[in-house]
């Protein structure tokens, strides 16, 4: 989501400047063989006191990489890595690499987190059952879990994910965003980059058609829709090295707001297979959730 945020940011269009493109936008994300990505979110306002306390602790990494040693825009296939982390302690390690997946969990870094409903006992029993070990889904047992699903969705009567139909909709909505951040109104920042702010309402008019063209029903468009948002991305020359998104509402009491902050960097970042996972077989990995239930 970071990553469509980031790329159609670069639409922004500032004073004197022609707009970039979107393409020119996601070109700039990918023209190295990796990319690191920085996560934080935040609350503030009378209703985020509780919010805000969970937040200031989490955050999350993604790493994406190429294993050709090619820009990420030339990837037949990506390498990648997305860890949630609780103060200074990775809660969830997920990695893919060569089309395995590797799963590491640690519960105890739940423990940096004040007031959490949660007890030590309950995160004992799932260090117990899952702490310290690396887990294995093999690219065998995925693919065949896929075809099953796959399976039971045609049995069914269901259509499959990611549809052309589905794809060319997304490609619509995204080509509406692009174009509605491009024609907004925005400023320079000084380090280089672009900011704008605009209603929430405007957003939601802009939008619109193009929602209600792709599902034509009753609902009426939303006329009062209340507050803003601040949308911002930051650059080094041309490479995108940060954006962040807030968006302000009334509330009880006054304003909340909500942010998502994102850093990017390219370090030619590695992934690699951790050493002696547990492979998990299908009757092992039903035997865990058995025990997990």
């Amino acid at each position: 989501m970071i990553g469509a945020v980031l790329a159609a940011s670069l639409g922004l269009s500032a004073c004197g400047t022609s707009p970039a493109t979107f393409n020119s936008a996601v070109s700039s994300l990918s023209s190295s063989p990796d990319a690191e990505i920085h996560l934080t979110a935040t609350a503030s306002g009378p209703g985020t006191d509780q919010a805000q306390k969970y937040l200031s602790a989490i955050s999350l990494d993604a790493t994406y990489v190429n294993p050709t040693g090619a820009n990420l825009s030339q990837a037949t296939s990506l390498d990648a890595e997305v860890t949630v982390n609780i103060a200074n302690s990775a809660l969830l390690d997920l990695r893919s690499v060569g089309g395995n997946l590797y799963l590491l969990i640690n519960a105890s870094a739940l423990q940096s987190i004040p007031s959490l409903p949660i007890s030590a006992n309950e995160i004992s029993a799932v260090n117990a059952l899952f702490g310290g070990r690396w887990f294995e889904l093999p690219k065998s047992l995925l693919n065949s879990y896929l075809k099953t699903e796959r399976a039971k969705l045609k049995a069914d009567g269901a259509t499959p994910p990611a549809t052309a139909k589905e794809v060319q909709e997304g490609k619509s909505v995204v080509a509406a965003l692009t174009k509605f951040i491009e024609t907004t109104p925005s400023t320079t920042l000084a380090g280089g980059g672009f900011a704008e702010t605009a209603s929430l309402q405007a957003f939601v008019n802009a939008l619109w058609p193009t929602f209600e063209s792709l599902d034509p029903s009753t609902v009426a468009e939303p006329t009062n829709v209340k507050g803003s948002y601040t949308l911002t991305l930051s650059t080094a020359g041309s490479i995108v090295t940060g954006g962040s998104i807030s968006i302000t509402a009334p509330s009880t009491g006054g304003n909340d707001t909500v942010g998502l902050q994102a850093t990017v960097a390219h370090n030619g970042a590695t992934i690699v297979a951790p050493a002696n996972p547990t492979v998990l077989s299908e009757s092992v990995l039903k035997g865990l959730l058995n025990e997990a239930k």
